[in-house]
């Protein structure tokens, strides 16, 4: 067995580490191993979320844990731009699942470049005027389904907010409200008109879904 890096930690304090671990030669251990990882810093019930070479991975805590805008700044970084969801407490990057269902392992540089993207303020999260906040309870629930998203357009200044409230805690339901909340928020400050840009985020719904192989399961449209 050899050392490895396997994830970039980052508190809601700004203070980072990694986890290094003896990496077994046997995939299904690294399996494993991963999966122990995560759910031993993060809990049982955590998100990841593949941006480009990595995965960012966040628990789902309480609204009262304190948000961690050091890993809102990494996820900034890595996007290329443009507002992030909140995130609470821990997070950890990994490198990118590959086809064994392992992760990829992180080098030095990788480590370098994360810690830089990690303590670098963006306009996201600092933006001057306005500042724009909400929090979320997930009770009783085994995943947050709600989510929010603000967008600020930066031709006309004109902000919007969007709320989506998931029915039920399928993870089916969580990705969905992730992924088109933010989408509804820039097209609503974009268009000027809420009623507008809902008519064309429902347009893309319907192949988004099929793209997910929702056509056969999960017909029904989204009540907005």
């Amino acid at each position: 067995m050899k050392e490895e890096t396997f994830a970039y930690v980052i508190d809601p304090d700004g203070a980072d580490d990694t986890i290094t671990r003896w990496d077994p030669a046997d995939d299904q251990a690294r399996i494993r191993l991963d999966a122990r990882q995560l759910t031993t810093n993060l809990g049982a019930d955590y998100s990841s979320h593949r941006l480009g070479r990595y995965v960012v991975h966040h628990g789902n805590p309480p609204y009262v844990q304190e948000v961690n805008h050091y890993a809102g700044q990494l996820w900034t970084g890595l996007a290329g731009g443009g507002p992030t969801s909140v995130l609470r407490g821990t997070v950890l990057v990994t490198g990118r699942k590959l086809l064994d269902g392992t992760h990829r392992l992180l080098d030095f540089s990788e480590i370098e470049h994360l810690a830089a993207l990690a303590q670098t303020p963006t306009r996201w999260l600092e933006p001057d005027g306005l500042v724009v906040s909400a929090a979320q309870m997930q009770g009783d629930r085994k995943r947050q389904c709600d989510a929010f998203a603000v967008h600020r357009d930066q031709t006309t200044g004109v902000w919007a907010f969007a709320v989506c409230d998931g029915i039920g805690d399928s993870q089916d339901t969580a990705d969905f409200v992730r992924h088109f909340t933010p989408r509804l928020a820039r097209a609503a400050a974009t268009l000027q008109r809420p009623e507008k840009a809902i008519e064309a985020i429902r347009k893309e719904v319907e192949p988004w879904q099929q793209r997910r192989g929702w056509a056969r399961t999960s017909p029904r449209r989204p009540s907005w």
